[in-house]
């Protein structure tokens, strides 16, 4: 994409009134918090840890994902967690998503947790019709219309949101009649080219305000939530600390793009304890920036606000 062409003062006549009130949604965020997300897997030799978990929320880790491909000892793992005062968001990879529902729900009540207001999200793989109606056995507040960018990461920047577009509209035909206009979430990769990362992060939400206010609905009341994911680079040079600087350009694109939660990847395996770098370079854009002061510190810049009227208007069309 040739920047240079298209951030013109000439291009001001083409943010139209209608887009306009659209850019006001650029940053309706589903929470004022920025959540360092903070991932767990487990596989066939080896069970999530409950001890690793409790340590990553001490570290400063404020959501949690669990990545289940197997069962697991539910009770075990949210054992000692406050689970109803954090996100937890879990990606089921099953073929029996009910079981794992009614396990995971046993687990919350034996640890004296109160399931009605677990918040997070709960990932399968279903067409939207059945997302939709398996959506009405959740708690209100958790996020099962998810759109994931994993199995179309090649695409162009364009297609992308393309893609994102298409997806939301078609999820909108059934979610719709249920109301379930809360539980849409995007997970996006963040890319290293700064200006064009934070103005496709806005141009989603303003691609998912102008699917939504088809409906009728006030799309105030129901924000999109965005998880971000950095992404290490390919050729880091000679020291894996060099991704650091790669990682913290993503992280600062991320913030002021408006992602509600972002996980940070880890420098190289080599290095001690990379966890615990990743998550306190996420605490240090947190606390140490002031980025967060402002709810859109991006409001004003022309180069952001045509941008995302340029790519949204493009992944539209």
């Amino acid at each position: 994409m040739n920047l240079k062409s298209i951030y013109t003062i000439e291009n001001l006549s083409e943010l139209a009134s209608e887009d306009l009130e659209f850019q006001q949604y650029a940053q309706l965020k589903s929470t004022e918090k920025y959540h360092v997300l903070e991932i767990f897997s487990n596989n066939k030799n080896e069970s999530i840890s409950n001890h690793d978990i409790l340590y990553a929320l001490n570290d400063g880790a404020s959501s949690l994902l669990f990545n289940f491909d197997k069962e697991e000892n539910y009770s075990q793992i949210l054992k000692g967690i406050y689970a109803d005062l954090i996100p937890i968001s879990c990606n089921y990879i099953g073929d029996n998503p009910n079981l794992f529902l009614n396990n995971w729900k046993k687990s919350w009540e034996k640890n004296n947790l109160n399931y009605s207001n677990w918040e997070g999200s709960f990932n399968v793989k279903m067409s939207p019709e059945q997302t939709a109606k398996f959506s009405l056995q959740l708690p209100k507040n958790v996020r099962s219309c998810c759109i994931d960018l994993a199995e179309s990461s090649n695409l162009s920047l364009n297609d992308k949101l393309s893609f994102i577009y298409s997806t939301m509209v078609e999820m909108l035909q059934y979610a719709s009649k249920y109301n379930l206009y809360n539980r849409f979430q995007v997970n996006w990769v963040i890319a290293d080219e700064q200006i064009e990362s934070i103005a496709a992060l806005r141009a989603v939400r303003v691609l998912w305000a102008k699917a939504i206010k088809k409906y009728g609905v006030n799309v105030s009341d129901y924000p999109l939530w965005i998880c971000g994911y950095t992404s290490l680079p390919k050729d880091y040079g000679n020291d894996p600390l060099n991704s650091l600087i790669f990682t913290s350009i993503q992280l600062l694109s991320a913030s002021l793009g408006g992602v509600d939660e972002c996980y940070n990847s880890s420098l190289e395996k080599d290095i001690n304890e990379p966890r615990h770098y990743a998550r306190h370079q996420s605490l240090v854009m947190l606390n140490e920036t002031n980025i967060f002061v402002e709810k859109d510190s991006t409001k004003g810049s022309f180069a952001i606000e045509y941008l995302t009227h340029y790519l949204s208007k493009n992944a539209i069309s």
